[in-house]
């Protein structure tokens, strides 16, 4: 299978590392074109207009700086590409982690993502957003994962 665009959804942690250099390494055998992605979920509070304009500056105060969170992460991963030579889209997203990164793969031959193995509660959570994109995603998809080592 030859791939042309390949999506990789970030959130910054070791384990989007290691799916970017993936996306790379495959980029640079299929001289495809990589997109990364990072979803911002926005922090919602039901009835905040009845609770006060200051919570509701508050709210949008913590949108904001989860947004530019999200702004950097992509910049960092821009640089890391035109490092090492390959040019990187970027799409900082808002919405639904899952959601959102299925309906982006629509426009994408592959997605590059990682997937925790091991950390209890971040597993929980990421290998929930894994499970999701792979049930509902309708393009190829490659699930990074951190080494570990065999015991015994």
């Amino acid at each position: 299978m030859e791939y042309r665009k390949i999506l990789v959804p970030v959130d910054g942690s070791q384990l989007s590392d290691l799916a970017f250099e993936q996306a790379l390494y495959l980029s640079r055998m299929n001289k495809a074109k990589v997109t990364v992605v990072h979803v911002a979920s926005r922090i919602t509070v039901p009835y905040a207009d009845i609770l006060g304009d200051d919570l509701i500056s508050s709210i949008s105060s913590l949108n904001g700086g989860v947004e530019n969170m999200g702004k950097d992460i992509l910049e960092r991963y821009r640089e890391r590409g035109k490092r090492a030579g390959v040019d990187i889209d970027t799409r900082l997203l808002v919405g639904d982690v899952p959601t959102e990164i299925v309906r982006a793969s629509e426009d994408f031959d592959l997605v590059v993502m990682g997937i925790h193995g091991k950390e209890p509660l971040s597993s929980l959570f990421l290998g929930n957003t894994a499970k999701k994109v792979t049930d509902h995603c309708r393009t190829h998809i490659l699930l990074v994962r951190e080494r570990t080592r065999k015991t015994g």
